[in-house]
């Protein structure tokens, strides 16, 4: 699932302080990783356990990953 401009990112600024080399050497920090949490926690709790991360890929990449037991079933699903 790919957001080009999440709305979070919009209205949230969030800088580094040029005297903090720890941060200068790490990644930028996406606070659509909080929707990453939203997203998981609705997911997770309509019965479909999974992790969800944010990253970057041509806007903001949400990448979805089922837990195994959430694929059995849909197998099991598919074959009725």
């Amino acid at each position: 699932m790919i957001e080009h401009e999440p709305l979070v990112n919009r209205f949230t600024r969030f800088t580094y302080e040029d005297k903090d080399e720890k941060r200068k050497t790490s990644a930028p920090l996406n606070v659509a990783a909080f929707s990453a949490g939203v997203v998981e926690a609705f997911l997770s709790n309509i019965g479909f356990p999974c992790t969800v991360t944010a990253t970057w890929y041509k806007g903001t990449a949400y990448v979805i990953k089922f837990e195994e037991s959430v694929n059995i079933r849909e197998r099991q699903l598919d074959n009725r």
